[in-house]
């Protein structure tokens, strides 16, 4: 067990909050394949959120390389293709394979267990004030740094 002070700088502890739950995730997901990155990469794309790398890339927050990157991998490991756009022969659309459709529910239920694994200790009314709050830090820090580091 850790035997450092709780209270510490709210950031430290929020990165190493982070990268207990995201490392538990990534080991779940791994035995399936995925990492975070794909899981969510998979989600936005198959809820319509974004088609191509470029939407990906903006609806991440992130650079455009990187996700090209990423989709590479994704495509190679047989969870999505791409093809051409009918609309414009310059853009590629990233199709989501049965791979993937079948990867996607099996990857939210472990990340669903990993949110009640350590979220469940709060009630909805903390639940709700915790998102909040993260979602007014990440606001106000989106502001001084608005690129997300899509691999890392």
């Amino acid at each position: 067990m850790n035997s450092r002070p709780v209270k510490s700088r709210p950031g430290l502890m929020l990165r190493e909050f982070s990268q207990i739950i995201r490392t538990r995730l990534s080991n779940k997901l791994a035995e399936i394949g995925l990492t975070p990155v794909w899981f969510a990469a998979l989600g936005a794309l198959i809820s319509g959120k974004a088609e191509t790398g470029a939407e990906l890339a903006r609806y991440f927050s992130t650079d455009p390389t990187a996700v090209t990157r990423t989709i590479d991998r994704m495509e190679a490991a047989g969870f999505v293709t791409r093809e051409r756009s009918a609309k414009d022969r310059r853009v590629f659309v990233i199709n989501v394979t049965d791979k993937g459709k079948k990867a996607f529910p099996k990857a939210k239920a472990i990340a669903d267990e990993n949110e009640q694994l350590f979220f469940g200790v709060l009630s909805e009314e903390q639940k709700d004030m915790f998102v909040d709050t993260l979602a007014k830090l990440i606001a106000n820090a989106s502001k001084m740094s608005p690129e997300i580091d899509w691999e890392n």
